[in-house]
């Protein structure tokens, strides 16, 4: 799958790996990589739920490809912030037009 590809993709090594090798309270952000980058990264997982969403893969298949990756993405606090911050900019929090609801 090309998602597979993008999130193994060189540029995103060292978020990868910071992420998967850290507690959850790990600072991604603050000098460490831009935003932009961590958006693009997390971005890719919107792409896999929108796909699940709109019954291109399965559940199953979704999860057993990049289950653990989604879990510990998710788990970071500063992925959480950009989320929400995303969403409270954009005035939509929660429903199925919010920022990253395929996450």
């Amino acid at each position: 799958m090309k998602i597979s590809n993008q999130l193994n993709a060189p540029m995103y090594d060292a978020i990868t790996t910071a992420i998967e090798n850290n507690k959850c309270n790990y600072k991604l952000l603050h000098g460490k990589f831009k935003q932009t980058l961590l958006e693009d990264y997390i971005g890719n997982f919107e792409t896999l739920g929108n796909l699940v969403h709109e019954k291109v893969i399965t559940n199953e298949m979704a999860h057993n490809e990049f289950g653990y990756d989604l879990e510990k993405a998710w788990c970071n606090k500063d992925v959480q912030k950009i989320i929400a911050v995303d969403r409270k900019a954009d005035k939509n929090i929660s429903g199925a037009n919010c920022f990253y609801i395929g996450c």
